[in-house]
């Protein structure tokens, strides 16, 4: 459990605070991509979790061609290329 706050001065970037038991953990997090169809969220390292990438899309069933289109405009993103080494692929559900 937790809240989000704006970084002031950053736009599209919060910052994580944790509420009771959470209470001393943080996190930074980034709307590094957004348009009608889907939203990229990068999230930063922290002591308890890795960096990492979170992709939410409108569609119920995404189609290769439009996983593609995500994953270049990923690729472009000067928040998020400096990181895809570190990104390991994960099962859609």
């Amino acid at each position: 459990l937790g809240i989000d706050h704006p970084v002031d001065g950053i736009p599209r970037t919060f910052q994580w605070k944790g509420k009771g038991v959470n209470r001393t953990f943080r996190n930074h997090f980034e709307v590094a991509i957004i348009n009608e169809n889907y939203l990229v969220l990068f999230f930063e390292k922290t002591i308890t979790s890795p960096t990492a990438i979170d992709v939410l899309i409108r569609a119920r069933i995404i189609t290769e061609s439009q996983k593609e289109t995500i994953f270049q405009a990923v690729r472009e993103n000067i928040t998020i290329r400096d990181y895809l080494d570190a990104v390991r692929p994960v099962t859609l559900i």
